[in-house]
């Protein structure tokens, strides 16, 4: 009886420590507040700009310290560093999307949002095919996730762009 006791609170304790490195896990793709400052702080440093190209240095502020911890060298790992970032930026283009807006007739609104629906298909596309393309291999996982992060990234920056222009008129 003490065996089988053993051994159930033995496989309890196995079934609630995967369960904890679960949930563990699952906060590597959530950003915390000091990811959102490193993205802030770059995009700041990067304010007197005047190509995309300075900013979108910025991209992978997060993504590539964290991808360096030997813990997160595994797919899961990589991808949920890559979905972390992109999680801050797709913050920050709908929070630029919507400023972008105010600027905007009624027309022009309707069209910038068709544009940015078409854009939102097109991403979702690429970065499908660049997980597709790998036939069902991890490095799909990757990749695609990858992808999201360097799109999302760079439409983001375009719309603080598009920002920053309307601001100065």
């Amino acid at each position: 009886m003490k065996t089988a006791l053993r051994a159930g609170f033995g496989a309890l304790l196995l079934f609630l420590a995967a369960d904890m490195a679960i949930a563990a896990s699952d906060d590597l793709s959530e950003p915390s507040p000091a990811d959102h400052q490193a993205v802030q702080e770059c995009l700041e440093a990067s304010r007197g700009a005047e190509t995309l190209k300075i900013a979108a240095d910025c991209i992978g502020v997060v993504a590539n310290p964290c991808l360096d911890v030997p813990d997160n060298q595994t797919t899961y790992g990589m991808a949920s560093c890559l979905q972390r970032e992109e999680r801050i930026w797709d913050s920050l283009l709908n929070d630029w999307y919507g400023s972008a807006r105010q600027y905007f007739s009624a027309d022009l609104k309707r069209q910038f949002r068709d544009v940015q629906r078409a854009w939102i298909a097109w991403r979702d596309a690429k970065c499908g095919f660049e997980h597709a393309k790998y036939e069902g291999g991890t490095l799909g996982t990757v990749t695609g996730a990858s992808c999201m992060l360097e799109t999302t990234g760079a439409r983001a920056l375009e719309l603080r762009s598009l920002v920053v222009e309307y601001e100065s008129r």
